[in-house]
Formats: C-alpha cells, structure tokens, sequence
C-alpha cells in the first residue's frame, strides 16, 4: 500500500492528512467467479469469464462507489472534529452561562460548518448517480447496491 502512495503523491492536489486517509478507508473482500457480477452478503463477486474491458468496468462501478464511502467518511471526520469544536456551546447556553466567543469566533464556526455543507452538497457527486452509467444500466445497477450496502445517502443526510 505504501509503494501505491509514493507513486499517487506527484499526482496529488490538495491531498488529505496521510493519517486521516490511513485511518478512513473501506476494505470489502472481492473474488472472480463463475455466474453474474454481484454484491452477495457482502463480498464482491466478479465474473471470471468477462472480456478484459468489461472486468474493469465492472471492478470501476464496486470502487467509484467505495470512493465515494471513503470521501464521505473523511467529511464525517471533518464533521466530528467540528461539533466537537462546539461541543461546549450548547451546554453554556442551556445553563445560560456568558460565552466567551467574539463575533469573529461565531463567524468563523458558521464558515467552517457552511464550508463543510458547501462540498457534501454542491461539490460531491454523493446525491446523483455519476452520468457515466446512463447508458450502462449493468453497470449502473452494480454501482447502486454497492452505494446502498454503504449506505451513502443514509449518511448524507446527516449534513
């Protein structure tokens, strides 16, 4: 896995913290066997038999949804580190203690958390099935039961 980032890093802009991509990631075991290409009870299933072409249209569909897993766990990250930022707030609020933030600090909180919305919502591809399978039903039925085993949209309702 090493050797795979050295080789990825030239080809990085804007790359994530090396532990956060260590510690976000999905890992789902995957076999080729005879019969239809399948997500079954958790493991991928792929074709033995499928031409070269068609085997790795058919591994892209399983890993474009992963992706979009590992994205959205490394915002649910982001998410986490900013509600535990704020954590404090509510509780002095319910207890009508004096906060100490300036309007600088507010603002900043409501920028990080409409930042935050800002690339879940209008820059991710999270909430529509890529247009690359509109004209690739087989292939688009692969890559939404894999994105329902992750439960993608489940999660992206959180934000």
């Amino acid at each position: 896995m090493k050797n795979i980032f050295r080789k990825l890093e030239k080809h990085e802009i804007q790359p994530y913290e090396i532990a956060l991509v260590h510690w976000e990631n999905e890992e789902i075991s995957y076999r080729r066997g005879e019969g239809q290409s399948k997500l079954h009870r958790g493991e991928i299933l792929i074709n033995s038999e499928l031409e070269m072409d068609d085997f790795i249209l058919e591994k892209f569909a399983f890993s474009n949804a992963l992706c979009l897993s590992v994205k959205l766990a490394i915002w649910e990250a982001a998410l986490d580190n900013f509600v535990e930022s704020i954590q404090s707030i509510p509780e002095m609020l319910k207890l009508r203690k004096k906060l100490k933030l300036s309007h600088a600090d507010v603002m900043q909180k409501i920028g990080e958390l409409f930042a935050l919305r800002h690339h879940i919502n209008l820059s991710s591809d999270l909430l529509i099935t890529p247009d690359f399978y509109w004209d690739r039903e087989h292939l688009e039925q692969l890559y939404d039961k894999m994105h329902r085993f992750l439960s993608i949209d489940r999660r992206v309702k959180v934000f």
